[in-house]
């Protein structure tokens, strides 16, 4: 589709970091990263380090930085209670399996925000790599067929259920939130309706990603929140819970209701100046 060709970043797309920070302090922007994972992981623990140090404390490119832990009732409802305390009015979803990562991932990936104010939402794609896939590039079985044909329009993206997307607060915030391992797939299809095609975009991070547990070990749930949004927009017939749902789901909190937009429609303050970063375990 043109209208994605059109809105996918490359490494040509992105400017130094001192252009972007430059940018973003134009704009008054503040940035915040939130990482899905349990503080006490390792890998999690690195990356928020990783973060810190390069994009925090050299760069001056995030402000804010998050460990948010699905333990407590599952991945969606921990990315939604870190999003309820963020100030910054960007935000960066990170899977904290993420066992080789770069800075440049999280650049590439809040870069578009920064660079084209029309945007509001960002997919990140590249081969996903898993010691659980086998060492090859994870895939899906159900959800992508699913995704195609009910929502052919986002057929286009090349990781339409990636764990790495970067959004406008103000947007996520009116969205609401499976607390499952389905929340990426939602929030993109969510974004769809909220914002239109033309405010979505994909970026390129640039390598593969070696993830501890694969996206595809939940492709049953993914499949399963796919179904839930076509059927609630009249794109399929809708399929009953309690016959179909329980067969696809590895992650209980998949089976629970969405949990409520945080607010609906007023506008997040934006910061004026930069304010010193925020940790938080």
């Amino acid at each position: 589709m043109t209208w994605l060709r059109d809105r996918t970043f490359g490494a040509e797309s992105v400017p130094t970091l001192s252009g972007l920070r430059a940018r973003k302090h134009a704009t008054g922007s503040a940035v915040a990263v939130v990482i899905a994972g349990t503080p006490a992981d390792a890998t999690a623990r690195a990356i928020r380090a990783c973060v810190q140090s390069d994009l925090i404390d050299d760069a001056g490119l995030v402000d804010e930085i998050v460990i948010s832990d699905p333990d407590g009732g599952g991945r969606g409802f921990a990315l939604r209670q870190s999003l309820a305390a963020i100030r910054s009015d960007i935000v960066l979803f990170l899977d904290g399996g993420i066992r080789n990562f770069s800075p440049r991932i999280a650049v590439r990936m809040i870069a578009p925000l920064l660079l084209e104010e029309q945007l509001v939402f960002i997919k990140g794609f590249a081969p996903s790599i898993s010691p659980k896939s086998g060492g090859r590039a994870a895939d899906h079985g159900m959800a992508r067929p699913l995704l195609a044909a009910s929502f052919p329009e986002l057929d286009a993206f090349e990781q339409p259920f990636a764990r790495e997307t970067a959004a406008r607060t103000a947007l996520l915030r009116r969205l609401a939130f499976p607390p499952g391992e389905g929340v990426d797939a939602a929030l993109l299809i969510d974004a769809l309706e909220a914002a239109g095609a033309g405010a979505l975009g994909q970026s390129d991070l640039g390598g593969s990603i070696h993830r501890t547990t694969p996206v595809s070990h939940y492709d049953g749930d993914i499949a399963m929140t796919v179904l839930r949004r076509a059927g609630e927009r009249g794109r399929i017939r809708p399929f009953a819970d309690a016959t179909v749902y329980p067969l696809l789901v590895r992650d209980r909190a998949s089976e629970q209701p969405d949990l409520p937009p945080i607010e609906s429609g007023h506008a997040v303050r934006r910061s004026r100046r930069p304010r010193p970063a925020r940790v938080a375990n």
